[in-house]
């Protein structure tokens, strides 16, 4: 198994925004300012997708591999509103 963990930064610029995740078609859900989850990977291809209400849906695909940790960090997008990936995720 692998680990990955889905974290928001805290901001005071779009605080009262969710971000709503789906992994995989099969597990789905929203979060908020400073939170994060943590989501188990079996080995292989996973499509997470993430959309926030003013922006259109995006994915990133991570090939997990048997114990390794991977993290996507979301911050906030001062120029187009919204959030994005940080330079800080680990995906591959």
């Amino acid at each position: 198994m692998a680990k990955l963990e889905i974290r928001r930064k805290k901001s005071i610029w779009g605080c009262a925004i969710k971000i709503h995740i789906d992994v995989d078609g099969s597990e789905k859900f929203d979060l908020g300012n400073n939170e994060a989850k943590d989501v188990d990977l079996t080995k292989g291809e996973h499509t997470i997708k993430y959309k926030v209400w003013n922006r259109r849906e995006k994915s990133v695909v991570i090939n997990a591999q048997d114990g390794k940790e991977y993290k996507i960090l979301f911050k906030y997008d001062p120029f187009w509103g919204g959030f994005k990936l940080d330079k800080k995720s680990v995906i591959d």
